[in-house]
């Protein structure tokens, strides 16, 4: 896969990097049936086929891809603290799942974000504390209207 724009870090004594998925490879990897980009769209559940590469094509969604195989789907808002990444979903191994927080955050700092910002599972809860995160209960809800 190509490399549109990267950096590096070190995270739990590992080098590490990331890089950003140009848009269009991204969806040649995800029509190739590439098992990372494959997995985004499986997790961001609330989009069909069309939507995921008209989002990724129209700069709406965003891959980033991490160390160890794992990857992140991104969106980027405006919030009242400013430019802030929403993480939509993440796909990985969860072992590798601070060397690819790290990435995450130096993805979102060297681009401009002043906020980190998703929604998860508790199996996250004890990983993203570990780096500064702050978590809150939280109760959400679905009902598709007919």
């Amino acid at each position: 896969m190509g490399r549109q724009e990267g950096r590096q870090t070190e995270a739990s004594n590992q080098l590490v990097s990331y890089w950003w998925v140009d848009g269009a490879l991204a969806v040649r990897q995800f029509l190739n049936g590439h098992s990372i980009f494959k997995g985004l769209k499986k997790g961001h559940a609330l989009v069909s086929d069309q939507m995921f590469v008209d989002g990724l094509l129209n700069g709406s969604m965003h891959v980033i891809m991490l160390p160890n195989r794992c990857a992140t789907l991104v969106e980027w808002n405006e919030s009242h603290y400013g430019r802030t990444l929403n993480i939509l979903t993440v796909t990985g191994d969860l072992k590798y799942a601070d060397e690819a927080l790290e990435a995450i955050i130096d993805a979102a700092k060297h681009d401009g974000a002043c906020m980190i910002f998703s929604v998860g599972h508790c199996g996250w809860k004890e990983i993203v504390q570990r780096h500064g995160f702050e978590t809150k209960p939280a109760l959400f809800m679905q009902k598709v209207l007919t």
